[in-house]
C-alpha cells in the first residue's frame, strides 16, 4: 500500500530501460484505493462480499496501469473466505488477483531491453504475487482444515484406570 500511495504523488518508479511506465495519481487512484481498503471494515461480517469488492478494486488499480500496490487487503480477504471454507470464491480470487498482477507485470516487462533484468522483473513480481495471492488461499484451507480436526484427548475406551 505504502508503494501505491508513495506512487500518488511523485514520478513512476521504472526498474530499468524499457519498464512501462504506471499512470500517476488522481481522483480514481484515490477511489481505488478506497474500494480496496475500506470493505476490510466489514469483511468479519459479510466475508465473501468484502472480498469480492477488494479484489475486484485491486484488479482494476492494476489492470489500469496503476502502481504495484494493495496487495494486502485482498490476501487478507482471500485468507478469511479460505478458512472459513468457502473455498470455490477464495481460489477464484486468489487467481483472478494473480493473473491481474501478472498482466501489469507483462506491461511493465515487455519493452526491457536488458534480458537479467526482465528476468528479475518476472521473478519479483510474478512469483511473490503468485506466493502472495496463492498462499493466502492456501494458508486459509490450513486454518480450516486445523479447526475442523476434533479434539485430540483421552479416549474412554482406551482408558489405562478402566482395569482389564
Amino acid at each position: 500500500m505504502l508503494a501505491f500511495l508513495g506512487d500518488l504523488g511523485s514520478d513512476p518508479v521504472a526498474f530499468g530501460q524499457g519498464w512501462g511506465p504506471t499512470r500517476s495519481g488522481g481522483l480514481a487512484a484515490w477511489f481505488l484505493l478506497a474500494a480496496v481498503c475500506l470493505p476490510m471494515l466489514g469483511l468479519s461480517r459479510w466475508p465473501t462480499t468484502a472480498a469480492w469488492i477488494s479484489t475486484t478494486a485491486y484488479g482494476v488499480a492494476v489492470v489500469t496501469d496503476y502502481a504495484f500496490g494493495l496487495t494486502l487487503p485482498p490476501m487478507l480477504a482471500i485468507l478469511v473466505l479460505a478458512a472459513r471454507r468457502r473455498r470455490a470464491p477464495a481460489w477464484l480470487l486468489a487467481m483472478a488477483a494473480l493473473a491481474a498482477t501478472l498482466l501489469w507485470v507483462h506491461r511493465r516487462a515487455v519493452g526491457i531491453i536488458d534480458p537479467e533484468v526482465g528476468v528479475l522483473v518476472w521473478i519479483s513480481f510474478g512469483v511473490v504475487s503468485a506466493v502472495f495471492f496463492l498462499g493466502s488461499a492456501l494458508v486459509g484451507e490450513l486454518i480450516a482444515a486445523h479447526s475442523s480436526r476434533p479434539t485430540v484427548g483421552p479416549s474412554r475406551a482406551l482408558s489405562p484406570s478402566d482395569g482389564p
